[in-house]
């Protein structure tokens, strides 16, 4: 049985209706490579090596840093576990996140099979929001800048 049957198979009878499977996507190239450039698409500074310094309170932080659980190479995102605190991610206004290109998986259903905690948090660059006009702001809601370093 698949995901798909297991959630379907979850719901009252009448809630099931003839939903089509989705399309099976095939990943094709190099993953670190579209990692890069999905993350370049959403505004992401990426640099090679780099280890951060110590935390520090995160509200009055300049800088937050954490550790990529995963990687996806399909959107460019990172995957954050519960065993790193979601506030460096979010409450000072530059982000820097390690990612182990050995985590880089291609897609996000890859990601959603390897991922364990319950608790997790996706980020694909920085914040973002529009106005009524669609006049387009960083950083309100979270980091002004993400920064991926990239580590073997």
């Amino acid at each position: 049985m698949n995901d798909r049957e297991r959630i379907l198979g979850n719901l009252p009878s009448s809630e099931v209706r003839n939903v089509p499977d989705a399309p099976v996507r095939v990943f094709q190239g190099d993953k670190i490579a579209q990692f890069r450039e999905r993350c370049e698409e959403l505004g992401v500074e990426i640099i090679e090596t780099g280890e951060p310094g110590p935390m520090t309170d995160p509200w009055t932080a300049e800088v937050g840093y954490s550790e990529a659980l995963l990687a996806i190479a399909e959107t460019g995102a990172v995957w954050l576990d519960a065993s790193e605190p979601r506030l460096n991610s979010v409450a000072p206004p530059v982000h820097i996140v390690r990612v182990r290109t050995s985590t880089i998986v291609a897609t996000l259903e890859d990601a959603l099979q390897q991922g364990s905690s319950r608790t997790s948090v996706l980020i694909a660059g920085p914040s973002r929001t529009a106005d009524i006009e669609g006049v387009l702001v960083r950083g309100v809601h979270g980091p002004h800048q993400v920064i991926v370093v990239l580590t073997e």
